[in-house]
This record gives structure tokens, sequence and C-alpha cells, in this order.
């Protein structure tokens, strides 16, 4: 997080290094380890050098609190992201729900949405409403961003 995109490019590379190295030295290759880059590649540090076993986090959450049961009679489920973008896609919170929501309506507010409407009904949900439609930066929003939450939840056709 905060990282532009020079950092990100450098911050692959080295990640992509220490991959190498990690390979050659316990003789395997752990690269494409699902959750691998997660928190920065401390998922692939975890497994690699502790044994680790990589899980969804929201996966945990949802089994912990017995989400299936708590929404079986529900009509519609509200979820939420900050942010919903391509890392989303790869099972963030809103996915993670929608995932277990299968043929209920699934509502996302998010404070931006940059994922098509066809892949965010792919992954299950209904419909996303943007708090801040315009994109601006968190810091410009932050004093109404209570006000733009509101705003966006009366937009829920029910």
């Amino acid at each position: 997080k905060g990282a532009d995109e020079n950092d990100v490019i450098a911050l692959d590379r080295g990640l992509e290094a220490f991959a190498e190295v990690s390979k050659n030295v316990l003789d395997k290759d752990l690269s494409h380890c699902e959750g691998a880059g997660a928190a920065g590649g401390l998922g692939f540090a975890l497994v690699a050098f502790t044994g680790a076993e990589l899980k969804s986090g929201i996966d945990i959450v949802l089994d912990y609190c017995n989400f299936e049961n708590e929404a079986s009679n529900a009509d519609l489920i509200i979820t939420g992201e900050g942010k919903l973008d391509r890392q989303s896609l790869m099972g963030k919170v809103p996915f993670g729900v929608a995932s277990r929501c299968k043929g209920k309506r699934v509502i996302a507010l998010v404070g931006v949405s940059e994922v098509s409407g066809k892949e965010w009904t792919e992954m299950g949900i209904s419909e996303v409403i943007e708090c801040n439609p315009e994109h601006l930066p968190f810091e410009e929003i932050k004093p109404g961003a209570k006000a733009m939450l509101c705003a966006a939840a009366e937009k829920i056709k029910l």
C-alpha cells in the first residue's frame, strides 16, 4: 500500500530475486504458490521457511461466524470494500461473501470500483454502488465520507 508504479516494479523485481534464491537454497519453487505475494511476500516466506499453510482470510472469518447459516434466510446481502480492483477479484471480502451467497442478491458498497460490471457479476455480485464515483483522493473526501456512504446506501432498491 502506498507504493507508486515505479516502487511496485522495484518491489516485484526484489521479490522475484528472493524467490529465485529461495528456490536454489530450498530446492523447490514456491513462486507460483497461491497467496505467496500477499502482505509483501510474507505468505511466500512463511510457506517456504516455516512450512506454513496459507488460507484465505475471508474464508476463515466467514467460517468462524457461521456465515452461511446467518445469511440463509436473507433476501439481500450487503458487503463492502474501500477499492474494488484486480486484487479484489483474487478473494477479498466482497467476492468471498458473494461466493457463499449463490442465488442471493449481493450488493457491494465500495469507495471506488476499477472492476467492470461483467467481472463482478461473474463473481456473484449483483450490483456495485460507489460512494466516491468521482474517484477523489481519500484525503479530500474523508470529512464527508460518512455522508457519502449513507448517500450510496440510500441508492439500494429493496
